[in-house]
């Protein structure tokens, strides 16, 4: 891949029920700070021993990040890689939609800061694809009301 490896650093899960995800999550041991309370349904992020992080985001706010996520039933999951530059989404997203995966989100400039795509795994798996952060780049997001 041209030299750059994605690295494996994010699972974000898609709760139906916030309240209920971040208390199953806790009896499993995991920290899950809290939050400012009007993101307390909609958003969660509990960071993970080794750089990992597990985020928790309700169904509806996962279309704000994933235009093209399912919500009937909605998606369960995306496994998060990190791409060490922007113009580096950009050739993996490529490359990978060139060997026969599927390109569900072209990359685009996030509200996060970051250069994000999501591209599906041979088995239909969706793969974020997610450069470092500009925090210059940050726009403001609200939760869903």
């Amino acid at each position: 891949m041209d030299g750059v490896s994605p690295t494996f650093s994010q699972v974000n899960i898609v709760a139906s029920d916030m309240a209920a995800t971040v208390s199953d999550y806790r009896r499993l041991g995991v920290t899950v700070p809290e939050t400012s309370p009007e993101w307390m349904a909609h958003h969660r992020n509990a960071e993970q021993p080794g750089g990992i992080d597990l985020d928790l985001d309700c169904a509806q706010f996962a279309t704000v990040w994933d235009e093209a996520c399912p919500m009937h039933p909605p998606r369960s999951a995306v496994f998060g890689f990190s791409i060490p530059t922007r113009e580096a989404v950009e050739v993996i997203y490529r490359e990978l939609t060139d060997a026969g995966y599927v390109g569900e989100l072209p990359p685009h400039d996030a509200f996060f800061g970051s250069r994000y795509a999501i591209t599906q795994d041979l088995n239909g798996n969706p793969i974020g694809l997610k450069s470092l952060t500009d925090t210059s780049l940050r726009r403001n997001q609200s939760p869903p009301e």
